[in-house]
């Protein structure tokens, strides 16, 4: 069983990640090679092969397994990367924020199916708690 404490650090992490502090961050970085409207439409393609892959992504993690499913996450979130940082230009970045949307989807949820096999008690509390930043602030 997990200790309470360890239940209360998992949903204060699941509440910092929902916030998603990491988009200034790609602001401040994209403006140096990119337009505003360029990095508008990154952003909204990136978040659109989110919702377009959601449901591949899980009927191959339910054919192939789950493990398989993490180990593509993983391995794609290698190559964006450094495409991110090493190419120019709008195209590959483009190609990147596919990629993205793919990868994020392709471990998405792992931290709380680990958790729910951990505790065995995933309630509408620790849901509500958990998704709270991403309803108030309207990201994700």
């Amino acid at each position: 069983m997990i200790s309470k404490r360890n239940d209360t650090i998992f949903i204060a992490s699941q509440f910092l990640n929902a916030l998603v502090f990491i988009i200034p961050i790609w602001i401040v970085y994209y403006q140096r090679r990119i337009s505003v409207e360029q990095i508008s439409l990154l952003v909204a393609l990136q978040y659109l092969s989110q919702m377009v892959f959601e449901l591949p992504t899980g009927a191959l993690a339910d054919l192939f397994g789950r493990k398989w499913s993490v180990a593509l996450g993983y391995a794609l979130w290698g190559i964006v990367g450094p495409l991110i940082i090493f190419t120019q230009g709008f195209a590959p970045l483009v190609m990147a924020a596919l990629l993205r949307g793919y990868q994020t989807h392709s471990f998405q949820g792992r931290w709380k199916r680990l958790y729910t096999i951990l505790t065995n008690r995933m309630t509408q509390c620790n849901h509500t708690v958990m998704y709270f930043p991403a309803i108030v602030f309207g990201f994700k």
